[in-house]
């Protein structure tokens, strides 16, 4: 089976000759990736995000005012 992947055509170019440079191809190498992820089990890649989440949130240090409410007016708005 085979996928198409939408992909800036510098990444494209860096990635082939990255793959090149160490004997594989870009096939290759986005299937060893998709298999290291698969081999984690579900729920440590769901908390692995949700920890990074937290940490990012925090280190950022945006806060809303108290009250607050996000409303989809905001959300739709164009600015």
């Amino acid at each position: 089976m085979s996928i198409t992947l939408a992909m800036d055509p510098d990444m494209i170019r860096e990635a082939r000759m990255y793959a090149a440079a160490n004997g594989t191809t870009m096939s290759r190498m986005i299937r060893e990736y998709f298999a290291s992820l698969l081999r984690t089990p579900a729920p440590a890649r769901t908390e692995s995000r949700g920890a990074r989440f937290r940490a990012l949130v925090e280190e950022t240090a945006i806060r809303s005012p108290r009250g607050w409410k996000f409303s989809r007016d905001e959300a739709n708005a164009r600015r």
